[in-house]
């Protein structure tokens, strides 16, 4: 899996950041001050920084919460994680996508979430990064948006 998928449930929200295999290993592990988010690490390699397999959010959380947190939050998973990676030549099929919806992440950037039915997936991050004004005045101004996705 290459792809990121935030599955909503009556029960909860999943957000599947690998494949079934990895995922059959792993276990959970809540964190402190989580407000009941529960990680489930894959310990397999045995190393002591083990890989986030999926994460389950308490019932209640909003999709839009849900990645927001995942975004902030995840700092010892790759980021790029959570965006969509498309094969060469494929393209969203907008059919399917119900809904779109930006999420402002403050001053960390903005992203944008595509919504079919119980399912979501990350499909832009934008991160926020200083920029350099040089004295010609083509640098990037502060607080701009650099597109990651």
């Amino acid at each position: 899996m290459n792809t990121a998928i935030l599955l909503s449930e009556r029960s909860g929200n999943w957000l599947y950041l690998t494949g079934p295999e990895a995922l059959g290993r792993a276990v959970p592990e809540m964190m402190v001050d989580s407000q009941g988010v529960e990680l489930w690490l894959d310990h397999e390699d045995g190393s002591g920084d083990s890989p986030v397999a999926a994460v389950r959010f308490p019932a209640g959380w909003q999709p839009g919460l849900c990645w927001s947190w995942a975004i902030r939050n995840l700092e010892h998973a790759t980021r790029e994680n959570l965006v969509t990676h498309s094969a060469p030549g494929e393209t969203m099929d907008l059919q399917t996508v119900r809904s779109f919806e930006w999420l402002q992440l403050g001053g960390e950037g903005s992203a944008l979430v595509a919504h079919r039915g119980s399912i979501s997936e990350l499909v832009v991050l934008r991160w926020s990064r200083p920029g350099k004004i040089s004295g010609a005045g083509n640098g990037k101004r502060p607080g701009t948006h650099g597109q990651a996705a």
